[in-house]
């Protein structure tokens, strides 16, 4: 059984804005998800002890609605039960605890988690409410490029810049590069409802030897 410290837990999501949920964290629909879902038990608790270690921060969205979320993490997991914290809004946790399921979305290492869960109870962990959910049955894992993401140093940042259709551009500030593309951090709606070509300039620093 995987457990985490609670403190922890609070100070891992305090230094996380509430932002980062949308649109990182939000749920993928795909016409046919069947190459993407792993269904062996043992692959898919591999992946929630992984979560739950750190434990990094997951979207509990309610009966698939994308309005409907809480940022959360996972406490607790064994082969049948899955323990999630609640937030702190007592609405959003009464909406999620009455729903018929529960959409999940999680990122490790830049792959997509996503997986649906059944309530089991409300319960507690260390004398704070909780959400007790069932197993799941699969889980989406989707890596989008095939190609070893080098993250981009805090120490330098790069950002690149894309047209927009009606004219101008915009800067994004890249989060990751590899051979099939790169990560970009921020939403810009705008560029994401017109054909666009998106042309990227990177300044690689040479130091003297």
């Amino acid at each position: 059984m995987q457990t985490v410290n609670r403190h922890t837990l609070l100070h891992q999501r305090n230094r996380i804005k509430l932002w980062l949920a949308t649109p990182h964290l939000t749920p993928i629909r795909l016409k046919d998800p069947s190459p993407y879902l792993v269904h062996d038990r043992d692959e898919i608790f591999l992946v929630l002890t992984r979560l739950a270690k750190k434990p990094e921060l997951v979207c509990l969205y309610a009966n698939q609605q994308s309005d409907v979320f809480i940022l959360s993490a996972l406490l607790q997991v064994d082969q049948n039960n899955l323990i999630f914290d609640l937030g702190r809004n007592a609405e959003l946790n009464q909406r999620l605890l009455s729903a018929k399921t529960i959409c999940c979305v999680a990122h490790i290492n830049s792959i997509h988690y996503q997986f649906d869960l059944i309530v089991s109870a409300l319960t507690s962990i260390n004398e704070q409410a909780a959400i007790d959910c069932l197993f799941p049955t699969q889980m989406l894992s989707l890596q989008r490029r095939d190609f070893y993401r080098l993250s981009i140093p805090l120490s330098t940042p790069l950002s690149c810049l894309i047209p927009l259709q009606q004219g101008g551009d915009v800067e994004i500030s890249m989060s990751d590069i590899s051979l099939g593309g790169v990560g970009l951090l921020g939403f810009v709606p705008d560029i994401f409802h017109s054909k666009l070509a998106v042309f990227c300039t990177i300044a690689v620093l040479s130091y003297p030897k």
